[in-house]
């Protein structure tokens, strides 16, 4: 046909030739890939980067099990709505992990009801009130519960008394001989001693006898109710290893319970 130039294969040669001689050597064609038609095989390692990716292009069904570990979690990345019901079970929290302000008011009336703080066995020391040690008995919040087991002459004695460290506590009780301060009749921290006492016995040196408590103290939110029942054993009287301890001398055992608590 006249008017059009037949391409033979040397046409088409000469043509790449001269290109070739243009490009200074090196020819590149523009080519349009089709779809599908770049395999994994042909993606150099490291060539597809962060900017490469779409937006939200990466779904949940192509991240391998275990891929994301927790180096790759932000601090602070996973809150509550992130956990499912009962995902938290008892070998993931910590020993002491959880206080107590950490718990609901319903579960602390359960765990505080009627909790004892175990035997405590105390050797009468001092001779008199005033050079006798305090042995705490019970401590919670601001309030405290303690003892004193001292020598009286040939006998021995045992006092049990309340403290609070805030001012104006209501203290009340069966049994107690708490008789308020000097100008009130709340418990404060300036109270003398001899007016916040809970319960008082002694014995001769070849007896034993009982001594027992109860109050309930009370300061804005936070209260307790709590008794303590106590033994006192004379110097001279048979020795019970198994529950004064042993030695023939003076000795005082004190069981305190906290029967309720809030705050």
């Amino acid at each position: 046909m006249r008017g059009r130039k037949k391409f033979t294969y040397a046409n088409v040669m000469s043509t790449i030739a001269v290109l070739l001689a243009i490009g200074g050597g090196t020819a590149f064609a523009a080519l349009e890939l089709g779809k599908n038609t770049v395999k994994s095989r042909n993606i150099a390692p490291g060539a597809v980067r962060t900017p490469d990716i779409k937006n939200r292009a990466v779904k949940r069904a192509k991240i391998a099990p275990g891929a994301i570990d927790s180096s790759r979690l932000a601090g602070g990345a996973v809150d509550s709505g992130k956990l499912a019901e009962g995902a938290v079970t008892a070998g993931k929290i910590a020993g002491e992990a959880i206080e107590e302000g950490k718990l609901a008011p319903s579960l602390k009336a359960k765990l505080n009801a009627t909790q004892t703080g175990g035997i405590i066995r105390v050797d009468a020391a001092g001779t008199s009130l005033s050079d006798s040690p305090e042995r705490t008995l019970l401590s919670r919040g601001p309030f405290r519960i303690y003892a004193k087991c001292f020598n009286s002459g040939p006998n021995v004695a045992a006092q049990i008394f309340l403290a609070s460290t805030v001012p104006g506590t209501i203290a009340t009780g069966a049994t107690t001989q708490f008789r308020g301060g000097l100008n009130n009749a709340y418990l404060d921290p300036s109270t003398p001693e001899i007016s916040r006492r809970m319960a008082s016995a002694s014995t001769g040196p070849a007896a034993t006898t009982q001594i027992a408590g109860a109050a309930t103290l009370v300061n804005g939110s936070n209260s307790i109710s709590a008794s303590v029942i106590g033994w006192i054993k004379g110097s001279t009287a048979a020795s019970d290893s198994a529950n004064y301890g042993a030695g023939a001398t003076a000795k005082c055992l004190f069981v305190p319970y906290l029967v309720a608590a809030s705050g």
